[in-house]
């Protein structure tokens, strides 16, 4: 369990979340200290999804 909420990102809708929330979880501690310090945003660290596998 978290002790506090480090960072909050609006997604389109919980299928969307959670594999954010997925990919999030596999990255490096020093990816996610970055992510939060707002060096890097959170569309830099997931992959890209391209348009033809949204559909």
């Amino acid at each position: 369990m978290p002790l506090r909420v480090l960072a909050s990102f609006e997604l389109a809708g919980r299928s969307e979340a959670l594999r954010t929330e997925y990919r999030v979880k596999r990255l490096s501690a020093q990816q996610k200290r970055a992510l939060i310090a707002g060096e890097r945003s959170l569309e830099s660290l997931l992959p890209r999804i391209e348009a033809s596998e949204e559909e």
